[in-house]
């Protein structure tokens, strides 16, 4: 790609080039908001992550001697890498009802905004910038 990521007329045009993308994003959303993550246990939440980082083909999809999920996107030189990352634990405990409704304009379950959307993003955020055809010249690591 070669105009701006910054030009005007194509930051406008996003919300409308992401339309496509909304029911990956609400997918992933339901899905990573239904799975019990307190605090110690993510375990399961991390093997979502990975799964979507080997779906997007990401270099080195592995959890760390922490127990994170983590990927790299490769850019097109390396030199930097950006750091993106999203904590995986909730307040939402096993067993506790956690029935999510997505409506036309919003997502409401308990605790969706911590932080169930944040790793809902990082996990879809490869797809997007292959959708939106952006290649950064750093690695992204999430």
């Amino acid at each position: 790609m070669s105009e701006s990521l910054l030009d005007e007329g194509r930051i406008k045009a996003l919300p409308e080039a992401l339309v496509p993308m909304r029911e990956r994003l609400l997918a992933n959303l339901v899905m990573i908001s239904q799975i019990p993550a307190s605090s110690g246990n993510e375990a399961e939440r991390v093997r979502f992550l990975l799964d979507r980082f080997t779906e997007a083909h990401l270099s080195d999809a592995s959890s760390d001697d922490a127990g994170n999920a983590v990927g790299r996107l490769r850019g097109t030189t390396g030199e930097r890498t950006i750091l993106l990352v999203s904590h995986l634990d909730t307040i939402v405990l096993p067993g506790e009802a956690n029935d999510v409704r997505v409506q036309a304009d919003r997502v409401i379950a308990p605790a969706i905004g911590d932080n169930a959307l944040g790793a809902a993003i990082i996990s879809l955020l490869p797809a997007v910038l292959e959708h939106l055809d952006i290649r950064l010249r750093s690695d992204l690591l999430l």
